[in-house]
């Protein structure tokens, strides 16, 4: 006789439901959300900025008990090895500056974790809900899950550490690098990646000289329209912040340039991608007008422009693009290679000056 015992839902498929009001003067805003077990800190960091409306991805920081997670420290750590029912966390400087008290009210398990984070409720203050016209949970949820698991999502430990070099007044984080992504893909037409920024601004720091006003078009799409000036305040700073580190690290210490590729997947063996990088740097090119047409004619700065353009802009009939997306090792080898050859290209130009 079969057994009547229902089968337990795996562990991994747990949730927990979270109260996170946030602190400081005035009105407390607070918002109910479940969120996967499974999620990081980083993740959790982010869901709840989402959740309150914020596009931008900061670096997380995140107090529970008497241990401290910042700087990248538990970018990885999942929450059921932190959290359990009771449990009271602080997220730092989360929303406008102020800080987020987090309480754990609940834990259960579901039966698929593909829907989470969920806003499961929100209100200005703590003991009132939002009008259904002032709070919309469906919009919140699809913020809070993009910010967590969308793309969004940057794992910070893959990111080149060295891919902006150093700036003045300081280093670009990267969960700076991760704002200025999250804040371009959602300008309409314009310059999509942080990947892609990079490229963009190495090809025209190496070409001739070109005034911001020559190039800024081209970064915000020309015709895109920002709902709020806050977003011009936030986005401006981080674009010339990466126009002043590509500048300073091929002025200064170009052996330490490096390219700011992306990875797709999550495997830990995936090879990191240059297509964005090389669309960007292609753009970049086509600011120069004829400048860069003696380039081409050059060894080994036109074979560098060459295998640029097979990469970012690929003909269908291109035999060096089809042999690169056909060879992951030759594919590889090329990558590697575009780092040094980006300097060379600059150090052409800084002396066959047009």
């Amino acid at each position: 006789m079969g057994s009547t015992k229902k089968s337990k839902v795996p562990a991994d498929k747990r949730v927990y439901d979270l109260r996170v009001t946030l602190a400081g003067n005035g009105a407390s805003p607070w918002r109910r959300i479940a969120v996967s077990a499974d999620c990081t800190l980083a993740e959790l960091y982010w869901s709840i900025q989402g959740a309150f409306g914020v596009r931008g991805v900061h670096a997380h920081d995140i107090t529970i008990g008497t241990t401290r997670y910042h700087e990248g420290k538990g970018s990885r750590t999942p929450l059921r090895r932190v959290l359990e029912v009771g449990t009271a966390l602080t997220c730092s400087t989360i929303v406008d500056g102020r800080d987020a008290n987090v309480e754990v009210i609940a834990s259960e398990e579901v039966r698929s974790r593909r829907h989470y984070p969920k806003v499961l409720g929100g209100g200005d203050a703590a003991g009132a809900s939002w009008p259904d016209d002032a709070f919309d949970l469906k919009k919140a949820t699809w913020q809070a899950q993009d910010a967590c698991h969308g793309d969004l999502r940057v794992n910070e430990e893959e990111l080149p550490p060295i891919a902006f070099g150093a700036m003045p007044g300081g280093s670009l984080t990267r969960a700076q690098i991760a704002e200025l992504d999250l804040a371009l893909r959602a300008i309409t037409g314009g310059i999509s990646s942080a990947s892609a920024l990079h490229g963009f601004f190495t090809a025209i720091i190496s070409g001739p000289m070109l005034m911001p006003s020559a190039w800024l078009p081209y970064v915000f799409g020309g015709d895109h329209v920002f709902n709020d000036a806050r977003d011009v305040q936030r986005v401006l700073p981080l674009i010339m912040h990466a126009y002043d580190t590509v500048a300073r690290t091929l002025h200064e210490n170009p052996e330490t340039f490096e390219l700011l590729t992306e990875r797709r997947g999550t495997g830990s063996g995936e090879a990191p991608r240059a297509e964005s990088w090389c669309r960007g740097y292609v753009l970049g090119m086509s600011l120069g007008d004829d400048a860069w047409t003696p380039l081409l004619h050059q060894k080994p700065t036109g074979m560098t422009v060459r295998l640029i353009w097979a990469i970012g802009a690929p003909e269908p009939d291109d035999v060096l693009a089809q042999a690169l997306a056909a060879d992951p090792t030759m594919y590889a080898e090329t990558v590697q290679a575009l780092s040094p050859g980006a300097v060379d290209i600059y150090r052409y130009f800084r002396v066959n000056q047009p």
